[in-house]
């Protein structure tokens, strides 16, 4: 208990007091002044009916333990599944990052090989087309004069199932062993052809009317547009012969071969085997075709000057 007097101005004295009443202790509290001088004394009681600090349950505090024990899980247990979720959402974006970045490099990687197999086509298109070119250079230094007997004569230049003769001038002269280049202007007419034909022992001159054994006959022509092969039989081999105003003929008596050459673009147009292996001793005869417009021309081939 703590007690206070305080004197106020008028000469009273004004008392405070203080009790702390411990849990257990009686419900009544009085109050007693004495007063020695006067020989007087005043008493108060005060009585509290009910508990005036009531005390905690046992019950209510486990209850408030638990609640405070789940609380505190519960806090736990959604800051680890906010943070699992937080790592699963950076998981998940660090992988759609990594996804378009494998994406970028597979595009450049893509990008890079279609360069590369871009610049390797060009590289073999256009080592083909140099190739052509000195080819054809190669054979042009073969050129040879041709000279035509104005006779025309009929020749057979289609196959059983599609026979097809044609009127043809053919050289007065056969041409030597070995490799022979001749250089032939196209007429405007949308049908021509031109070859060789190979003349032996066993088979027709190349200046007779006789026109049935035309599996000696190698010749390139043209028809409808389209542009024919004949040796062996008929075989197309472009779709459009336009564009074409002078061939140049090689001859390989060697190598058994016949080629065809664009001279404007120095490439090659067509390429025949010629099997004279059958026949060693058999020659050739250059040969073109007579059309309504006039007859096709072989051209002088000029020759480089050397440097």
């Amino acid at each position: 208990m703590t007690t206070t007097a305080t004197v106020t101005p008028g000469g009273l004295f004004s008392i405070e007091a203080s009790l702390r009443i411990q849990p257990g202790s009686d419900l009544e509290i009085s109050c007693r002044i004495l007063n020695r001088r006067l020989n007087a004394s005043r008493e108060s009681r005060i009585r509290i009916h009910d508990v005036f600090l009531p005390s905690i349950s046992q019950w209510l505090r486990i209850f408030l333990a638990v609640l405070f024990l789940n609380m505190a899980l519960i806090s736990i247990v959604f800051c680890q599944i906010r943070g699992s979720n937080k790592r699963t959402m950076d998981a998940g974006k660090a992988k759609l990052e990594m996804e378009e970045e494998k994406k970028k490099v597979k595009s450049v990687l893509d990008g890079e090989k279609a360069k590369k197999r871009a610049a390797k086509i060009q590289f073999k298109k256009r080592f083909g087309q140099m190739k052509a070119e000195l080819d054809f250079w190669e054979a042009r230094s073969h050129a040879v004069p041709v000279a035509l007997d104005p006779e025309a004569r009929p020749l057979d230049l289609g196959d059983a199932q599609d026979p097809l003769r044609v009127p043809v001038l053919v050289a007065r002269d056969a041409l030597g062993a070995g490799k022979r280049y001749w250089e032939v202007e196209l007429p405007r007419e949308r049908d021509w052809a031109l070859g060789v034909l190979r003349k032996g022992p066993s088979l027709p001159g190349p200046h007779s009317r006789d026109s049935r054994d035309s599996r000696h006959c190698w010749a390139l022509r043209a028809s409808q547009g389209q542009l024919f092969s004949s040796g062996s039989g008929s075989r197309l081999l472009r779709e459009q012969s336009r564009g074409l105003s002078v061939l140049g003929v090689f001859l390989d008596s060697e190598e058994e071969r016949l080629e065809f050459y664009d001279v404007e673009q120095r490439d090659l147009v067509a390429r025949m085997s010629l099997g004279a292996g059958e026949d060693p001793s058999g020659k050739f005869f250059p040969f073109v075709s007579q059309g309504e417009e006039g007859t096709l021309r072989i051209r002088p081939v000029p020759m480089p000057v050397p440097l």
